[in-house]
């Protein structure tokens, strides 16, 4: 099979938030579980990119599903807490 690549970009509204789930994620893209894949992230300002690449197609979505599954849980957990704040 070929290898397969893919990247997102992920925009936030708060610098802060940025900085916070890049910090969150970014251990989890040191070791990757298997050899299939591979992950690296990034941020600048506002935005997260996340290169994705990895064996098989299958793999990518193995990986991209993990992490993505990861940012939208901390993505929830910081608007919950904003939603506190304003209470």
């Amino acid at each position: 099979m070929k290898k397969t690549e893919a990247e997102v970009v992920l925009d936030f509204n708060d610098p802060i938030h940025a900085l916070a789930v890049f910090n969150a994620v970014k251990p989890e893209t040191i070791l990757p579980p298997t050899s299939r894949s591979r992950v690296e992230i990034r941020r600048r300002g506002r935005s997260i990119h996340i290169s994705f690449g990895a064996k098989d197609i299958i793999a990518l979505r193995a990986s991209m599903n993990s992490i993505l599954r990861y940012v939208l849980g901390l993505w929830k957990t910081t608007n919950s807490l904003k939603e506190l704040e304003r209470e």
